[in-house]
């Protein structure tokens, strides 16, 4: 389980503890969800579409999972801390992906190169620096938000690292980073959420004492938050421009989960 060995919140030795930690922190880290209420410039949508396109810039790099879904926690702590001009809005996304992807990644310079590529020069190197420095002075330097993936894995355990459940339960964690209704959600309940949907769509069986003990939430805690998930998955769907997280997810190597969820 690939995966699990990469993840050291896994360790086997010190995971109870590991994850207490984590429950105990991952509160401090959430954004405010009325955070929009306090922008005059931009809107619900201007975030749907950033997201996309930094899932989109994400993907061109091949980067971790885990370095999407903090930069997107680190852009909406920003937008909640900070008003900003409409025109300033790439470039605050593409900061949180590069501050995100420099604490996840073994990034080089040529890195901070493409990602200039990737804005098609709109912005400079200097640009990148300064509003790095000024995210990062915004944030305090918090770069240690515990995201879903960790959880997801030890929920994971409970179903002996089934990969199809938890191939299905990443696309609704990533189809969640785009709609703003979960930005109120932690990453234990949202992972938790995730998973127990797709166990129910591939109909894997009740939600056991073993996947309670590992993700501490019950199956009647979740059953309104997989719905909403659900719901969520179906209105992506009928958007005529599909965002890129369809796309991705309908792979074979990705088990077509998307195309799955549509049945």
């Amino acid at each position: 389980f690939e995966d699990e060995k990469s993840d050291v919140c896994m360790n086997f030795g010190h995971s109870d503890d590991i994850f207490k930690h984590l429950r105990s922190i991952e509160r401090l880290l959430k954004p405010d969800p009325l955070y929009m209420d306090k922008q005059s410039e931009i809107t619900w949508k201007d975030r749907f579409i950033v997201i996309d396109w930094i899932m989109e810039v994400h993907q061109n790099f091949k980067f971790s999972p885990e370095t999407l879904f903090l930069a997107v926690n680190l852009l909406d702590r920003f937008l909640a801390s900070k008003e900003i001009r409409k025109e300033n809005l790439q470039l605050a996304s593409i900061t949180a992906l590069l501050i995100a992807s420099k604490y996840e990644e073994n990034l080089n310079e040529r890195t901070l190169d493409e990602f200039l590529d990737m804005t098609k020069d709109a912005y400079t190197r200097e640009n990148f620096i300064k509003a790095e420095k000024y995210m990062l002075a915004t944030l305090e330097y918090n770069l240690g938000w515990p995201g879903p993936l960790s959880f997801l894995r030890r929920i994971n355990k409970a179903d002996d690292y089934d990969n199809e459940i938890r191939n299905m339960a990443k696309y609704f964690l990533e189809v969640a980073t785009l709609d703003e209704q979960f930005v109120d959600c932690i990453p234990s309940f949202l992972s938790a959420g995730a998973y127990y949907l797709a166990r129910d769509i591939l109909k894997k069986g009740e939600w056991s004492q073993l996947h309670i003990y590992y993700s501490e939430y019950t199956a009647s805690q979740l059953q309104s938050l997989a719905k909403a998930i659900r719901d969520s998955c179906c209105e992506l769907g009928k958007r005529k421009e599909k965002p890129n997280v369809l796309e991705k997810y309908a792979a074979k190597s990705r088990l077509r989960v998307s195309d799955t969820v549509k049945k």
